[in-house]
C-alpha cells in the first residue's frame, strides 16, 4: 500500500520516501511545499495502512474487495482509516495539480502497526518526522467532525508463578490462579480506575479482558496471566496506577507464602487534549462547518490514536482527530464507508490546508 500511494504521488511530482518499519513492511512519508511566497507553517495529515482481520464467512460482500452498493463502499478499512487516509492523499494531489496555492508545508504521514499500538508513528516521532510541526490532523473515523481529545491507553499484563502438583495433591504444589486471584480481589478492592474524570473524555476507566492458567484439570496450574485494558485521561499519570499495583504486589508479597507476581506494560499511550480555542482548531472547525453545516463543540474519543505517539507527554503542538469514515464503523463486519462523506472529506481537507497555510506578514 506504501508503494502504491507513492506512485500516487510520484505521478503529480510531490516528493514521498519510505521508511522502512520491518523488512517488507514500509511507512510513507510525503512532502507538499506551497507556491506562495510568505512565512510558511507546517500541518500534517496522518493515517495508517494496516487493519484489523476479517472473518470472510461473516460478511456480505468480500471484505478486502471494492464493493459499492447504495452510495456506500463495502471493504474493511474502508472507515479505519483508509478512506480518511486517502482523503488526505487525493487533497494533496489536487492542490498540487491546481499550483500549490498557499505557504508553507504539507506532510502526510502514512504509518503501520496502528492497530497493535501506534508503534508506526512512534517510529516516524523518533526519527524527527514531526519535529517543528504547527498542527497534526489524524485521519481517523469521525463522520466529518471534529475531535480534539482522545483517552490513553495503558495495558497491563499480571502473571503468577507457582509450582504444578497432581491435581488430586494440591498441598504439594503453589496454585498460581489461586495467587492470581487474590491479586485481582486486592486490585479491585483498592484501585477506582474510573475516580478521574475529564469534561469532554468523560471517566477513566479499567476492563480486566483476559485471563488464562492452567491446561488440564488434574494438574495445579504453576502459571497464569491477565491483562487489563486501562482508559486514562488528562491529568491522570501512568506511573502513579503503575506505583499502587507494585505496592500492591509487595504486600500480598509479603503475607502469602510462595506469591511471586510480576507486572509487564504492554502498552502505555498519553491522554492527548488540545484547546478548542486554538487557531488550528478554530480554522478547522470554520470550515468544517461550512462545508457540513454542522456546528462543532467539544469533543473526545475513549479510543487511542497515533496521535497519543506523536504529541507523547508534551503536547509542543495542536492536533485533532478528524476523518470521512464513519464513526461506528471501525472493526464491524461489512464495514463500509459513504461516499458522499468521502468526498465530503476531501474538500474539508483541501480548504483546512488553503485556509491555514495562509501567507503572513
Amino acid at each position: 500500500m506504501a508503494n502504491y500511494i507513492k506512485s500516487l504521488f510520484d505521478e503529480v511530482g510531490i516528493e514521498s520516501e519510505l521508511v522502512e518499519y520491518q523488512a517488507g513492511r514500509s511507512q510513507l512519508v510525503a512532502t507538499l511545499t506551497g507556491s506562495l511566497e510568505g512565512t510558511g507553517k507546517t500541518i500534517v495529515f496522518s493515517g495508517h495502512m494496516d487493519v484489523v482481520a476479517a472473518n470472510e464467512q461473516e460478511w456480505t460482500y468480500p471484505p478486502f474487495d471494492a464493493t459499492e452498493v447504495d452510495g456506500k463502499i463495502y471493504s474493511r478499512g474502508t472507515s479505519d482509516m483508509k478512506g480518511g487516509l486517502m482523503a488526505a492523499v487525493v487533497a494533496m494531489i489536487n492542490l498540487k495539480e491546481n499550483g500549490a496555492p498557499f505557504v508553507g508545508t504539507v506532510k502526510l504521514l502514512a504509518t503501520t502497526a496502528e492497530e497493535t499500538g501506534a508503534q508506526g508513528a512512534a517510529q516516524l516521532k523518533e526519527l524527527g518526522y514531526v519535529e517543528g510541526v504547527d498542527g497534526v490532523i489524524i485521519a481517523e473515523p469521525t463522520s466529518n467532525t471534529l475531535t480534539i481529545a482522545e483517552k490513553g491507553g495503558f495495558w497491563l499484563r499480571f502473571t503468577t508463578k507457582g509450582k504444578e502438583a497432581h491435581g488430586s495433591m494440591p498441598d504439594e504444589g503453589v496454585n498460581a490462579i489461586d495467587h492470581m486471584l487474590i491479586f485481582l480481589q486486592r486490585m479491585k478492592e483498592t484501585i477506582d480506575f474510573s475516580v478521574y474524570e475529564n469534561e469532554i473524555l468523560g471517566k477513566s476507566t479499567g476492563s480486566l479482558d483476559i485471563i488464562s492458567g492452567g491446561h488440564t484439570i488434574n494438574i495445579v496450574p504453576g502459571e497464569c496471566s491477565a491483562e487489563i485494558d486501562i482508559r486514562t485521561v488528562p491529568g491522570q499519570k501512568h506511573e502513579d496506577i503503575l506505583a499502587q499495583l507494585e505496592t500492591i504486589r509487595q504486600e500480598i508479597t509479603a503475607e502469602v507464602e510462595n506469591f511471586d507476581l510480576t507486572i509487564e506494560v504492554l502498552i502505555d499511550l498519553p491522554p492527548t487534549s488540545t484547546s478548542f480555542d486554538n487557531e488550528f482548531v478554530q480554522t478547522i472547525s470554520d470550515v468544517v462547518y461550512e462545508v457540513t453545516g454542522i456546528e462543532q463543540a467539544p469533543k473526545g474519543i475513549t479510543e487511542f490514536s497515533d496521535l497519543s505517539q506523536f504529541l507523547g507527554d508534551t503536547n509542543d503542538f495542536p492536533g485533532v482527530i478528524l476523518g470521512c469514515g464513519d464513526t461506528y464503523q471501525p472493526h464491524q463486519v461489512d464495514e463500509y464507508i459513504e461516499i458522499s462523506y468521502y468526498l465530503q472529506g476531501i474538500t474539508i481537507f483541501e480548504e483546512v490546508i488553503k485556509r491555514f497555510l495562509q501567507a503572513t506578514e
